[in-house]
């Protein structure tokens, strides 16, 4: 979306490859401030994402600079309890479970 001089880049550039590429938490973020915008026809990021694999730190650094904060909570909320559904734990176990043959 836009560049974020109050961060380091680090935060919000991936730099191992030639081109412009945001790093994941930048990615989540970008989409969530899309999502909020009226502007925007973007739905809120899918909450299957693998949310726990992202830098806990660089994203909260990443939604402050971005004024988003309360929208990352708001989804991260709404993340939780979609992981707590007992309909979802149980469909996530289907595809981990070994078949018997």
């Amino acid at each position: 979306m836009y560049e974020l001089d109050k961060l380091e880049v680090a935060d919000w550039r991936n730099n191992r490859f030639a081109h412009p590429r945001a790093t994941p938490e930048k990615a989540l973020c970008d989409w969530l401030y899309l999502a909020a915008s009226p502007r925007s026809s973007m739905r809120a990021p899918p909450l299957d994402l693998q949310a726990g694999r992202l830098d806990a730190d660089r994203l909260q650094r990443v939604a402050m600079a971005m004024s988003i904060k309360e929208h990352l909570n708001t989804w991260f909320h709404s993340k939780r309890r979609y992981d707590r559904d007992p309909d979802v734990i149980e469909n996530a176990s289907m595809h981990t479970k070994v078949s018997k043959s």
